[in-house]
C-alpha cells in the first residue's frame, strides 16, 4: 500500500496540475484514494477499521466510483448519521464539484448504488442519511422515491402514473394512513427533482413518510413543467418542518394557478428560497384574478420570515416590483429579476431598499438599465460590500454615456464581486477592453463573461480583427482566457482571474 500511495503522490504532482482554488490532498486521503481500489483489502480492513477514517474512505469510493467498496462501507458505517456534506473538502471548491458530480451521475450508478445500500436497511445502527446540496437528478429522486413508497407499492398498488397520483392524493387526506407512525425510521434527507416521469411515485413517498421504514424528508423541491394540476398535491405532501426551498419554474401556471397554490406554500413556514420563473405571471393585466394576485403573493412572502432567495424572472411584474418586496421581514440576499421588464420606479425602489446592501446575487439581466442611469451605479454601488454575483445581459448599456468610466468605477468599489456577466450590451472593443482591463486589476473578480466587441462584427460574422482581440486579451498579464461558442452567430469570451 505505501508504494500506492507514493504513486498516487508522484502523479498527482506530475499530471494534475490544479487551480489554486484546489487545496493539496492529504496523506489520509491520497491512502484511502489508494485502499478503495482493493476491495478485498477493504473487507478484510472494515471489521478493525478506526472510525475516523469512513469519511475520507466514502469519499474516496464516490470521487473513484468504486462501487463495491461503497456498499461495504454503507453496511458498516459505525455513526448514526450518514452525512455526505460531511465529505466536501473544506476549502476546495474544485473538488466539492467533483464529488457532487460523481454522486450525482446516474449513468455512473454511484448514489444510486448507495442509496439502493441504504435502502436494504443492513446496518441497523444508522438512523440519518443526509445527502441535500448534491444536484440529484430527476431520476435518481426516482430510485429514491421508490424506496421510500414501498410500504404503499407492497400493497399491490400499481405503478402506472395516474393511480400513483391518486394514491398519494389519499395518503395526504389521510385515508390510507391508518397505520400507526414507524417507530424506527430511517430518515433520509433529500433534494428531489419532479417532472412528469416521477411526480406520482415522489409525491406518494413524501406522503407517506410517516409510516414508511425509510422516512423521505424533501428539503428542497425542484418541479419543473408539471402543470398546475399536479402541482398542489406535490406541495401539500412537503413537510413544513424539513423544507427550505421550493423550485416552481416553467410550469405555466399563471396568476390563477398561483393563486390555487398560495394556501399550500404559507403552510412551508421555514422557507429559505422561491423560485416562481417562467410561469407566465403577468401583473401588469387589468382583470380580478390579477388584482387578487398583486395582493395575496406579496402577502405571502411577507409570511416568509427565513426567505432570503427570491427568482420571479421570466415574468411580467414591471411597476409592481416593490409592491412584491417591499414588505418582506428579512433583506433578501439573492433575487433574479431576469426578463421582467422593470421600470424605472422599480429600480429606483431597488436602489433604495434595504435588500440593496444585502444582496449577494442580483440578476438584472434582459431590463434595459439604460434609462436610468444614476439608478443603476446607485445600486451598485449600495451592494459594493455584499455583492458576489452580478448579471447585467442584455440591459442596453451602450446606450449609457461614458459607461466604461462609470461600470469601472463602481466595479472598483466592489469588495467581494466574484463573478461578472455582461453579454449582449453591443460593446465596442475600445469599451469592452476598458471593462476587461478594470476587472483584471481587482482582487476579487474571478469570472467575466463578456461578449465579442460588435465592431468586429459583419455578414460573414467573426472576422480576423476579432481573433487579433482575442490574442490581445490574452497578453494581459492576470488573465486566464477561454473561449465558448453559445451558437452560430455569437461568440462569448470567459475570463478567469489567476489570481483569486
Amino acid at each position: 500500500m505505501a508504494m500506492g500511495v507514493l504513486r498516487e503522490l508522484d502523479d498527482e504532482r506530475h499530471h494534475g496540475k490544479k487551480s489554486k482554488n484546489t487545496s493539496p490532498r492529504t496523506l489520509v486521503d491520497t491512502s484511502a484514494m489508494v485502499l478503495v481500489k482493493d476491495l478485498r483489502a477493504i473487507e478484510q480492513a472494515v471489521k478493525c477499521l478506526p472510525a475516523e477514517l469512513y469519511e475520507p474512505l466514502m469519499r474516496a469510493c464516490v470521487l473513484g466510483r468504486h462501487l463495491l467498496v461503497a456498499r461495504q462501507l454503507v453496511w458498516r458505517w459505525p455513526f448514526r448519521v450518514l452525512n455526505f456534506k460531511k465529505l466536501l473538502p473544506r476549502d476546495d471548491p474544485e473538488s466539492c464539484v467533483q464529488l457532487k458530480n460523481a454522486f450525482s451521475e446516474y449513468d455512473k450508478c454511484v448514489g444510486g448504488i448507495i442509496v439502493r445500500t441504504i435502502a436494504e436497511m443492513k446496518n441497523k445502527k444508522l438512523k440519518v442519511v443526509d445527502i441535500r446540496d448534491f444536484d440529484i437528478d430527476h431520476e435518481l429522486t426516482n430510485t429514491i422515491g421508490l424506496f421510500a413508497a414501498k410500504p404503499m407499492l407492497d400493497k399491490g398498488q400499481s405503478h402506472g402514473g395516474e393511480k400513483l397520483a391518486k394514491l398519494a392524493e389519499k395518503a395526504i387526506n389521510r385515508e390510507t394512513l391508518r397505520e400507526p407512525p414507524h417507530k424506527d425510521p430511517l430518515i433520509l434527507h433529500v433534494d428531489c427533482v419532479v417532472n412528469q416521469e416521477n411526480v406520482g411515485v415522489v409525491t406518494l413517498a413524501m406522503a407517506v413518510h410517516r409510516i414508511s421504514p425509510i422516512s423521505l424528508k424533501c428539503a428542497k423541491l425542484d418541479a419543473y413543467s408539471l402543470g398546475f394540476m399536479k402541482l398542489p398535491s406535490i406541495i401539500r405532501s412537503l413537510d413544513p418542518q424539513y423544507c427550505r426551498g421550493v423550485n416552481l419554474h416553467m410550469n405555466s401556471l399563471e396568476c390563477s394557478g398561483i393563486l390555487n397554490l398560495l394556501p399550500d406554500l404559507q403552510k412551508l413556514t421555514k422557507l429559505e428560497a422561491l423560485g416562481l420563473s417562467y410561469n407566465l405571471l403577468d401583473l401588469t393585466k387589468i382583470n380580478p384574478v390579477t388584482e387578487r394576485t398583486r395582493k395575496e403573493l406579496p402577502e405571502t412572502l411577507r409570511s416568509f420570515e427565513h426567505l432570503r432567495r427570491l427568482d420571479i424572472s421570466n415574468n411580467r411584474i414591471g411597476g409592481f416590483l416593490q409592491q412584491l418586496i417591499g414588505n418582506l421581514k428579512n433583506p433578501l440576499q439573492y433575487l433574479d429579476v431576469n426578463n421582467c421588464q422593470l421600470t424605472i420606479s422599480d429600480l429606483s425602489y431597488l436602489s433604495t431598499s434595504i435588500h440593496s446592501s444585502q444582496f449577494h446575487s442580483l440578476d438584472l439581466s434582459g431590463n434595459n438599465l439604460a434609462r436610468n442611469p444614476d439608478v443603476l451605479f446607485k445600486l451598485v454601488q449600495n451592494g459594493a460590500k455584499t455583492l458576489e454575483i452580478l448579471s447585467m445581459s442584455k440591459c442596453q448599456l451602450h446606450l449609457i454615456n461614458d459607461v466604461g468610466t462609470r461600470l469601472s468605477h463602481s466595479l472598483s468599489n466592489c469588495e467581494n464581486l466574484k463573478t461578472l456577466t455582461l453579454t449582449d450590451n453591443y460593446f465596442d472593443k475600445e469599451l469592452c477592453m476598458a471593462v476587461i482591463r478594470s476587472c483584471s486589476h481587482s482582487n476579487t473578480i474571478g469570472t467575466l463573461y463578456i461578449s465579442v466587441p460588435c465592431d468586429l462584427w459583419d455578414e460573414d460574422g467573426f472576422e480576423a480583427d476579432g481573433r487579433c482581440f482575442y490574442d490581445e486579451v490574452q497578453r494581459l498579464p492576470t488573465l486566464a482566457v477561454s473561449r465558448s461558442y453559445m451558437n452560430c452567430s455569437n461568440l462569448y469570451l470567459h475570463f478567469e482571474n489567476i489570481d483569486t
